[in-house]
């Protein structure tokens, strides 16, 4: 799992666009990924995500743990490709958004090495 975030991170970073954008302007590029997005994960821990891309390449993720019924949120960044990622001093998040409605992706918590899949798509 780990071999695959790391395969995954190199790549968007190799695929990065050096353009500049501006932060008023939505990229031509971002409106067929616009829309609410929700799925689920498993692993180590279970439970639910979502999130909206709007105008940003930027947006929030919202995680929902099973086992303590907790939420979080992680802004999370978007690549032409399809490939978001957050990279955090406690979690490693890549992800996959597929002929913009399928995502998938894993996680990685770095403080317990606990980890896992998730799956949803656009709603």
């Amino acid at each position: 799992m780990l071999a695959m975030i790391m395969i995954i991170t190199l790549v968007a970073t190799a695929c990065k666009d050096d353009g500049k954008v501006d932060p008023d302007e939505t990229p031509i590029w971002l409106l067929p990924y616009q829309g609410l997005y929700s799925g689920t994960y498993d692993g180590d821990d279970t439970g639910t995500w979502t999130f909206t891309i709007v105008a940003s390449v930027q947006f929030e993720m919202f995680v929902t743990s099973n086992s303590d019924n907790s939420t979080y949120s992680r802004i999370v960044t978007l690549n032409e490709q399809g490939i978001f990622t957050f990279i955090g001093p406690e979690i490693l998040l890549v992800g996959l958004i597929t002929s913009y409605d399928d995502v998938s992706g894993s996680w990685e918590e770095l403080v317990d090495d606990t980890g896992g899949d998730f799956t949803g798509e656009k709603q």
